[in-house]
């Protein structure tokens, strides 16, 4: 589904807050060995991407068909002015995997970012860039906006967030860390070290996140170009430095996961073309594409692992990170009127509404008969 964006939205990402805690209460997960491998019953998941296709930007939210229409009213009451309409899939006009990539003489960059501390640590949140408030703040979407409205021509930049909803108690997974927080150090002598200011504010933090909706979460960024106009540096740099403006040393930030990356590196204990870097390259760039196209989520199976694997690719299977509705809102809502002034965005030229009650038609009975038959 596409999100048509109107020329000014004066919500905050509060509302989009909103709409992820609605989406938080259709969790599910098989509750018997019957439900999970007979009935298979999954996870619900979810995807919010934002695109720049010729530096067009877009916005899209793919979920299950059954869920769709309590979806859209969510969304509808707390964005009503923005259209939410059935899209074709982008990807199908992009490169389907490595060989088709390379018969298109495309090159890619890909990553998956995950968080550096555990899910109960929050990121900077749109609280922290004061935008609690309609009338002042800083939307750090504009800085996604500016990095995708860069591109030019063929070239693709696409950032995608899966996210599938956990039950409440999501903190229990925490507990040893939790318990840390709250503990706080002690000293040589055994005894509690008194917490400093630092320390009390993570405390108050972490507290105030346990109380949020969490989801566990999948980010994956995608950047495709025909090889004359790739920018390998463009992409990664730009986009890692966007994901760090949510940052902070004293809670939780983003980096890019160690288990997939576009480039395959040489084997010291093997001659160069003994390394197969350029296979193994490929066959990283194309399980990166496929993973992105798929929508893929988390494959914890080992034989599944085993069978997506190849002879140049042991696929160790994506990471996921925890975030609340508050952190996800901060990286996916529809930007507000304060960063909207740029072209690129694709938006509603105006805005739809039905005809005002009472209206007066005119006509004799038999044109009004034709008009409903018709």
């Amino acid at each position: 589904m596409e999100l048509k964006i109107p020329r000014e939205i004066e919500q905050t990402p509060k509302a989009m807050q909103h709409i992820l805690g609605m989406i938080s209460n259709l969790a599910n997960s098989p509750g018997s060995f019957k439900a999970e491998f007979v009935e298979g019953e999954v996870s619900k998941w979810y995807s919010l991407e934002i695109i720049s296709m010729a530096g067009q930007i877009r916005y899209f939210i793919r979920m299950e068909k059954k869920v769709r229409p309590l979806v859209e009213a969510a969304i509808f009451s707390y964005y009503p002015s923005v259209e939410v309409v059935e899209a074709e899939d982008y990807m199908l006009n992009l490169p389907s995997d490595g060989i088709d990539m390379e018969e298109r003489n495309w090159d890619m960059w890909g990553q998956e970012i995950i968080l550096k501390k555990p899910g109960i640590y929050p990121i900077k949140t749109y609280l922290s860039f004061d935008m609690d408030s309609e009338a002042k703040g800083f939307d750090p979407m504009s800085i996604f906006l500016e990095l995708l409205s860069k591109l030019s021509g063929e070239e693709f930049l696409g950032i995608q967030i899966l996210i599938s909803p956990m039950s409440s108690k999501w903190a229990d997974n925490f507990k040893e860390e939790l318990d840390k927080i709250r503990g706080g150090k002690k000293g040589p002598d055994g005894e509690k070290k008194e917490k400093t200011s630092a320390e009390t504010e993570i405390q108050k933090a972490v507290e105030r996140n346990l109380g949020l909706p969490a989801f566990e979460t999948i980010i994956r960024a995608i950047y495709m170009a025909p090889k004359p106009v790739f920018s390998d540096g463009f992409a990664s740099k730009a986009v890692m430095s966007a994901f760090n403006q949510y940052g902070s040393y004293e809670s939780n930030s983003f980096s890019g996961s160690k288990r997939i990356s576009p480039r395959a590196k040489g084997w010291w204990y093997l001659p160069g073309p003994l390394s197969f870097v350029k296979e193994r390259t490929l066959h990283r760039k194309g399980h990166l594409i496929l993973r992105y196209r798929g929508r893929e989520v988390l494959t914890r199976s080992p034989f599944g692992l085993f069978m997506s694997s190849s002879l140049f690719y042991r696929n160790k299977g994506s990471e996921s990170s925890v975030l609340t509705s508050e952190g996800i809102a901060t990286l996916f809502h529809p930007p507000t009127h304060r960063v909207l002034t740029a072209p690129h965005i694709k938006r509603v030229d105006s805005k739809k509404g039905g005809p005002p009650a009472g209206l007066a038609i005119f006509g004799t009975e038999d044109d009004i008969s034709n008009f409903m038959r018709n």
